[in-house]
């Protein structure tokens, strides 16, 4: 008879006879069975079949232009949307750089706090 030895959930070595490593094994394989789907599946054989005039009919309804303009209009958001997060990240590196040095990061300050108050004097607000 083999054994093998396993860790519990105590982090214990336990030692597995033959039974127990065939019952683990078929419990996998039963797991993964299901976990695929495979069962659900119908053969291939068993699948409708579509009427190529009905395929036909259905390809011909589709306004090409109208399809067109879908895909464009996506094309150009993740053109957009790249763009945009390529401009974000060399701000932030820009900015990273600036704030890192002592002097750029004052002068940076000293002009925001004159501007907020301007701003605060134009609003009417004391400071």
């Amino acid at each position: 008879m083999s054994t093998r030895t396993q860790l519990n959930d105590n982090s214990e070595m336990k030692i597995l006879s033959f039974s127990d490593e065939v019952q683990n094994a078929v419990s996998l394989a039963v797991l993964n069975y299901l976990k695929k789907g495979d069962w659900i599946s119908p053969g291939y054989t068993e699948r409708i079949q579509i009427p190529a005039s009905h395929i036909r009919a259905v390809y011909e309804s589709i306004d090409m232009n109208r399809v067109y303009e879908i895909v464009g209009e996506k094309v150009e958001q993740k053109i957009a949307d790249a763009i945009f997060n390529k401009m974000a990240t060399e701000i932030a590196n820009d900015t990273k750089q600036i704030m890192c040095h002592t002097e750029l990061r004052e002068d940076c300050r000293s002009v925001i706090r004159e501007k907020i108050r301007e701003s605060m004097a134009a609003l009417g607000e004391p400071d």
